[in-house]
């Protein structure tokens, strides 16, 4: 009798739990609505739980996790036990709770996240006017450049690698202390502390770098990723808890953060990689790059972290299955989110010899590229007076 009434009280708080969370993500949707529970729930809550989180050396996120897997494990063995034992009001009791437990942080997930994914757009300053071919031509020029005098000053390791001149400690305190730098109301003021991965074995062969769980303000990274990709990896996490949520904009705030770093390892860090949408670059402007603009560091750099997941991130076709339905959930695109667009069209055109040849004529660039190119036109890092 006590297994059935349980098993009705928890179906009528499953029932309550799933109302109130779809309401919380369909209300999000509204970009005024969004932008007015981030401002008044989450960055609230943020710089409140952060100063106790951050004077905790671990990460609470890790131990939490290990608890509510240890939690439901539990109570699976005890539904079977329940079934096995013909007792099938008991197991379905259990299973509801298991179910009840899972929507309960589902649901103050979505309370405190969920809001983040639809707010208005990112306020990082951008070169918006499409430029003309020979402007953006000009730019890329100009970053590489740029690039390969940071890549000149790189100490190397034997293998042609850049190498790391700073401990894990204190790369999470450079880039805390570069975000200090963004004075826009558009994010949240917590400062919070990068927490290292004990299990970052767990991480690895499902191809994850690192995760911001914000209930706890929490960036947290994984601890045997290359230092090039821990860099961004850091920078990308700390955005999450400034407020941006949106993969893509994460991205474009630790581009923009390294990019317009005075240390020279992190501003070659944020060539290094922004290097993709500059190619790019000469590839929707119709003209054919010549490789040798990239520095040789930075091939073996890109080589180095590309053969680290290979051999390492044999399950990354099913992390990324879970980071997708998560990031629809969340209305974002999938798993694509994570890169900046640009658009163009295709062109005919008649060339000298009287033939009709295709081309591309860009439409817009995606935002990065843009924070690049008015990235460059106020900064020239390769004058003998930059700050090493």
């Amino acid at each position: 009798m006590a297994d059935k009434k349980l098993l009705k009280q928890n179906l009528i708080a499953i029932g309550v739990f799933i109302v109130l969370t779809v309401a919380i993500l369909i209300a999000s949707k509204n970009e005024e609505i969004a932008e007015y529970l981030t401002q008044h729930i989450y960055f609230k809550w943020a710089i409140a739980l952060n100063a106790i989180s951050s004077r905790i050396p671990f990460s609470l996120f890790e131990v939490e996790a290990f608890i509510f897997a240890a939690l439901i494990l539990g109570l699976v063995i005890y539904m079977i036990v329940q079934f096995v034992h013909k007792n099938k009001d008991g197991g379905w009791a259990v299973l509801t709770l298991i179910i009840l437990l899972i929507m309960i942080v589902a649901f103050a997930y979505s309370l405190i996240v969920g809001p983040i994914y639809n707010r208005k757009a990112l306020d990082i300053q951008e070169e918006h006017e499409v430029l003309s071919s020979e402007d953006a031509i000009n730019h890329a020029n100009r970053f590489y450049e740029d690039f390969n005098y940071l890549a000149s000053i790189q100490e190397l390791n034997e293998d042609g690698t850049t190498k790391c001149p700073y401990t894990d400690k204190e790369l999470e305190e450079l880039i805390v202390k570069e975000y200090e730098r963004l004075d826009s109301d558009y994010f949240c003021t917590v400062q919070a502390e990068p927490k290292r991965i004990i299990s970052s074995y767990m991480m690895t062969p499902f191809g994850v770098e690192g995760i911001s769980y914000l209930p706890d303000v929490e960036p947290c990274y994984n601890t045997q990723i290359l230092s090039i990709d821990k860099v961004l990896t850091i920078a990308h996490e700390i955005a999450h808890t400034k407020g941006i949520m949106r993969e893509n904009d994460a991205n474009e705030v630790a581009y923009y953060i390294l990019l317009t770093s005075d240390n020279y390892y992190l501003k070659y860090v944020g060539y290094l990689k922004t290097m993709t949408y500059v190619n790019r670059i000469y590839k929707l402007n119709n003209v054919k790059m010549d490789e040798n603009l990239i520095p040789d560091c930075a091939y073996k750099d890109y080589k180095a972290s590309y053969t680290f997941w290979e051999e390492k991130a044999y399950m990354t076709k099913l992390g990324n299955a879970i980071n997708e339905i998560y990031l629809k959930i969340n209305s974002q695109s999938g798993v694509d989110s994570y890169s900046s667009k640009d658009e163009y069209e295709k062109e005919t055109i008649i060339d000298e010899d009287g033939k009709e040849i295709e081309i591309n004529k860009v439409i817009k660039y995606s935002h990065v590229q843009n924070m690049i190119f008015a990235y460059l036109d106020n900064n020239i890092v390769h004058k003998p007076n930059y700050d090493v």
